[in-house]
């Protein structure tokens, strides 16, 4: 998953998801566009600076579950925590 990010100067944070063809039929890119949505929904109050945030997913987030993707999702928000 790459994850790019700029401070804004909004009161809060948005997230912005991109799913690929690549990824895989649509079933599946729905899937990945949900578990994305979700854990933003749950990490993305954490940033400390409001953040623009885009997610791309990878097509191997297809064969991921969603507990690895809310991971990789929250040390990624910790990490844009660090870095602002």
């Amino acid at each position: 998953m790459v994850v790019v990010y700029t401070p804004v100067e909004e009161p809060w944070s948005r997230a912005g998801i991109a799913v690929s063809r690549k990824v895989g039929n649509a079933v599946v890119r729905n899937r990945v566009k949900r578990w994305m949505r979700e854990a933003c929904r749950h990490h993305l109050a954490e940033l400390r600076v409001p953040q623009d945030v885009v997610l791309v997913a990878h097509p191997a987030c297809a064969d991921a579950g969603y507990a690895q993707v809310a991971e990789t999702i929250q040390h990624s928000f910790q990490r844009i925590n660090k870095r602002s």
